[in-house]
């Protein structure tokens, strides 16, 4: 059942290259090979990866890039199937699959997810709405969590609400009371050109 969780074990740092060396071979059935054991690999493979797709060639950086893809929306092997498919579901459909995606994840409480895909959507209606959607739940959510001392847990949720004015409101207060208001304002600053959500921040 471990074997069926992790296929690859802990993989060795010889055998990340070898199968980022994959990537570049001529034969289309190996390339695809590698692609899926790197993924499969997962986060011990990331930094490794992250490295060879800025070096190294352009038929490296396309599949690499692919999988780095998945790592930043927070998908790995042991993610759960139903929240790979709900992820793919968002990024798939339209503005109604999109809702449902949404509205499915915030019920499991998927924030870390939730944040990534919000920072990596395009349009600022769906962002907003996202943000409304969220930021309705904060008020009943937030607490909670603060009181079980999940200070970070609490961040991120307001931190996705913040994109709608009653959620930045809510997170400025936080921020603020936990002393951190200007470290996060530093921070944002860098992000800057990172993604719109992130500049809308």
């Amino acid at each position: 059942e471990d074997g069926e969780k992790k296929p690859a074990s802990e993989p060795t740092r010889e055998e990340i290259l070898k199968a980022i060396e994959a990537l570049k071979s001529d034969d289309f059935k190996v390339r695809e090979t590698a692609t899926k054991k790197l993924w499969q690999m997962g986060r011990k493979a990331e930094p490794y990866l992250r490295q060879a797709v800025v070096e190294d060639s352009a038929e490296l950086h396309y599949r690499g890039t692919r999988i780095l893809s998945e790592f930043k929306l927070g998908l790995y092997p042991d993610t759960p199937e139903k929240i790979r498919n709900l992820v793919q579901a968002y990024r798939t459909g339209n503005g109604n699959a999109k809702e449902l995606a949404i509205n499915s994840l915030i019920e499991m409480g998927e924030t870390d997810i939730l944040i990534k895909l919000v920072k990596q959507e395009n349009d600022p209606a769906i962002r907003a709405a996202v943000a409304t959607r969220i930021a309705a739940n904060v008020d009943e959510e937030t607490p909670k969590l603060i009181f079980n001392d999940q200070l970070d847990k609490a961040r991120d949720l307001l931190e996705l609400a913040a994109l709608s004015p009653p959620g930045m409101r809510s997170y400025s207060v936080f921020l603020l009371q936990t002393g951190k208001l200007d470290n996060a304002i530093r921070t944002q600053r860098t992000l800057i050109n990172d993604s719109e959500t992130d500049a809308e921040l």
